[in-house]
């Protein structure tokens, strides 16, 4: 069987509640238009065997680490909370390690 080689496709978190799950099987470093420091993406394979990326943010770099390659995860966007001293809200994720 083949199967062409294609980018991993971007899931974006719209609103609250949304998730995502599947095989981590990657975490790629990227440059990110004009932000001066790379940026981990989470490459995820689903059940279906389709590859899609998720950006990292604050909170999921404090949560997903290189451990967790080759295990299935469910990632969900929980809240979303205005920090002190800061100029955006900072959005909140539920891991969990199925």
């Amino acid at each position: 069987m083949t199967r062409e080689i294609t980018e991993p496709r971007l899931f974006k978190f719209e609103r609250e509640g949304d998730s995502v799950s599947g095989t981590l099987v990657d975490i790629e470093t990227i440059n990110v238009g004009t932000m001066k420091t790379p940026i981990p993406r989470y490459v995820i394979e689903s059940d279906e065997g389709e590859l899609f990326c998720v950006l990292s943010s604050a909170d999921l770099q404090k949560k997903i680490r290189r451990v967790h390659v080759g295990r299935k995860l469910s990632i969900k966007w929980e809240t979303t909370k205005q920090l002190p001293n800061t100029s955006h809200p900072m959005r909140f994720f539920k891991v969990i390690e199925l």
